[in-house]
């Protein structure tokens, strides 16, 4: 009679570092999110790439779709996307963004760079951009957000309330000032420039090739002139191309035949090796085929 014992399995070679790229992109047509409170010590490349709250990347992030920064997550370094780049509540960027489609900057959001956007630039309340905003559509400042430079739009520029725009507004079609806004630098505009919400102040030049309307208690420091035929404006800069992805060869695997099942709350030790399917709480986790491979110390169902 045949020993029916079954034989352990077979131990593939230990995965390099481009290995582990390849895995992380391997989910790149369908788009990678990362979880809550996950980390990448690196950069991060997909379709579409979300960070789920609390995420953060130490790197770039880079799209052929968009990119979306859910709450309290972070990048620390430039994001491009071939789409819209979204950063919901109180994200940060620590440096530029590029996105081929439309920007909005979350509330208590802050980016450490500049943005640069083919399409509209939204900042919700409270938002902060430490450095200049390029936007071939219009650009929205929100209530008591701030930008730490200049603006330059293809469209409008609106000033929702208690915004403050450090440098100077450049913009194709009108600049509006809703309530106690201020604009330290000039106001150069193609259109209108409205303060007749009240409150507002331009404490530089005010330029404009239409017309210039004041409201009450609205100040202008510097020189006002309207109708103005040539009023100097300087269109926004593009958004940069953003890099391919270049995947990493991957080494050669076979998957296993020996499939392994874990019930609920319960923790097991698999030892390194090529398997089947591996199974928790009574839902598939994972089907190894052909050319992959597992490689895991600890699988925990909590």
């Amino acid at each position: 009679m045949g020993d029916d014992t079954e034989e352990p399995p077979t131990t593939p070679d230990t995965p390099t570092s481009s290995d582990a790229i390849y895995y992380a992109a391997s989910s790149f047509e369908k788009g990678i999110t990362l979880p809550f409170k996950a980390s990448v010590d690196g950069s991060v490349y997909g379709k579409d790439v979300v960070l789920s709250s609390q995420a953060d990347v130490t790197g770039d992030v880079v799209a052929e779709k968009d990119v979306i920064l859910e709450f309290r997550s972070s990048v620390a370094g430039d994001i491009c996307a071939l789409e819209d780049i979204t950063l919901g509540s109180k994200a940060l960027v620590g440096g530029d963004i590029h996105a081929h489609g439309d920007v909005t900057v979350g509330w208590q959001s802050t980016v450490t760079g500049d943005i640069f956007a083919t399409g509209d630039v939204i900042l919700d309340s409270d938002a902060q951009v430490i450095g200049s905003i390029h936007s071939g559509k219009s650009i929205i400042v929100g209530w008591n957000s701030v930008v730490k430079g200049n603006v330059y739009a293809g469209g409008a520029v609106i000033l929702e309330g208690h915004a403050l725009i450090m440098g100077t507004v450049y913009a194709k079609k009108t600049v509006t000032l809703g309530w106690k806004d201020t604009v330290q630098g000039d106001v150069i505009t193609e259109g209108d420039i409205d303060l007749t919400a009240g409150d507002n102040v331009i404490e530089g030049n005010a330029i404009a090739s239409g017309k210039i309307r004041l409201g009450r208690k609205s100040e202008i420091k510097g020189t006002l002139s309207e109708e103005n035929p040539d009023p100097g404006v300087k269109p926004p800069s593009p958004p940069k191309e953003c890099p391919g992805v270049k995947i990493p060869e991957l080494s050669e695997f076979s998957a296993g035949a020996i499939d392994i099942s874990i019930g609920r709350r319960q923790d097991e030790k698999i030892l390194p090796g090529a398997y089947h399917i591996l199974s928790t709480g009574g839902k598939t986790a994972s089907i190894l085929q052909e050319s992959l491979r597992v490689n895991v110390n600890l699988f925990s169902t909590r």
